[in-house]
C-alpha cells in the first residue's frame, strides 16, 4: 500500500525526469535554431544567433566588444527598412539585440536609449514604432507624411 508521502515523492521524481527531457529537447532546439539561422529566409529581419558561452561583460552587464546600444538600434532599423518594414518597436529591438549581441539585454536597456535618440532627432517615431529619420520607405509603409510623424 502506498502512502500519500510515497505518491508525492513519486510525482516529484516524474517531474524531475520530465524537466530533464525538456532541457535536453531545448538544447537540441537551440542548436537547430543556430543552424537554421544560417539559412534564414531573405524576408526575415531577425537572424538569431546563439552565444555558446557568456563573454566577459562590462559594468552594465553588456558583453565586452558589443556595439553601443545606439549602434545596435540603428543597425536593426536599417535591416528593417531593407526588408520593407517601417521600423521597430522597442520590444522587438530588445529581443533581437538579446539574441544577436547582448544576451542579458532588458527592455530598460533599449527603450530609453531609443527614446533619447528620438528626442535628439536621431530617430523618428510613429506611435511606438521607431524609424530612421527621412526614411521615405518608412513613411510610405505607415501611410504618413514624414514631416508630420510624432
Amino acid at each position: 500500500m502506498t502512502t500519500p508521502y510515497d505518491r508525492l515523492k513519486h510525482r516529484r521524481q516524474q517531474i524531475a525526469e520530465e524537466i530533464a527531457k525538456l532541457q535536453a529537447e531545448d538544447a537540441e532546439l537551440e542548436l537547430a535554431e543556430v543552424v537554421m539561422g544560417r539559412f534564414v529566409d531573405e524576408d526575415t529581419v531577425y537572424s538569431p544567433t546563439v552565444t555558446v558561452a557568456s563573454p566577459p561583460s562590462d559594468s552594465k552587464g553588456k558583453p565586452v566588444g558589443t556595439p553601443t546600444t545606439p549602434n545596435m538600434i540603428l543597425a536593426l532599423l536599417r535591416e528593417a527598412v531593407a526588408h520593407g518594414r517601417a521600423g521597430l518597436e522597442p520590444k522587438e529591438m530588445q529581443i533581437t539585440i538579446s539574441k544577436r549581441w547582448w544576451p542579458g539585454a532588458k527592455s530598460e536597456d533599449i527603450g530609453p536609449t531609443a527614446w533619447r535618440m528620438w528626442k535628439e532627432g536621431r530617430l523618428t517615431k510613429a506611435g511606438s514604432v521607431y524609424m530612421i529619420p527621412n526614411s521615405s520607405a518608412a513613411a510610405d509603409l505607415l501611410g504618413e507624411d514624414p514631416a508630420t510623424a510624432d
